[in-house]
């Protein structure tokens, strides 16, 4: 593993887009295409779910490339942990980590001394693990 490259967002509506092109250049730098769609959308949610449901300021969001897998992280300073909801058809919010749940191989919420690291796995093939 690289040292991961990380960057702070304000807690604001740039935030997911500006943490969208930082993951897409940090893979496409080393090569990674292939899964830029993949990263793209988990990192979206993740840093959604940070700026709409905490209080946070800023949040941090880290790239740690491996061999076969990539690890993105979005730490903030807020308590409480993510829980996948159950969705019915027709619901309108809350879809954030069922997303991220299909697409990632895995995903789990660190806690941190203040607040909490949701990541996720994605393989840097193409598709979803």
């Amino acid at each position: 593993m690289q040292r991961p490259a990380q960057q702070m967002f304000h807690s604001d509506d740039r935030a997911p887009a500006d943490a969208r092109r930082f993951v897409s250049a940090v893979l496409s730098a080393a090569g990674h295409d292939a899964c830029l769609e993949d990263a793209q959308l988990v990192t979206s949610e993740l840093v959604t779910n940070a700026v709409k449901h905490t209080a946070a300021p800023r949040v941090e969001v880290s790239v740690a490339l491996f061999d076969d897998h990539v690890r993105i992280e979005v730490a903030d300073t807020a308590e409480g942990v993510p829980e996948l909801q159950r969705v019915q058809p027709t619901s309108v919010g809350g879809l954030g980590l069922v997303v991220v749940d299909k697409i990632a191989q895995q995903w789990g919420v660190d806690p941190r001394v203040t607040g909490k690291a949701v990541w996720c796995v994605l393989p840097l093939g193409a598709g979803p693990g």
